[in-house]
């Protein structure tokens, strides 16, 4: 099985345990390079770096609807 780097960890992940950059909806991709600039369409984040980031982005989302 391939390996590939995630770019917001820096670890080797098994591909099938990461997703490119290409793959991500559009606002979770932004906030992803709001952290990391240098995240592109042809980067991958590990599944585990994603869901933290799935986690910030419904927090952002409840917060904006219901404020701290």
């Amino acid at each position: 099985m391939e390996n590939v780097t995630c770019k917001v960890s820096g670890k080797q992940v098994a591909q099938a345990d990461a997703r490119k950059g290409e793959e991500i909806q559009d606002q979770l991709f932004e906030l992803i390079r709001e952290d990391h600039p240098d995240f592109t369409k042809d980067s991958f984040i590990s599944i585990a770096q994603l869901t933290l980031y799935r986690k910030k982005y419904l927090a952002s989302l409840v917060t904006a609807e219901f404020g701290d």
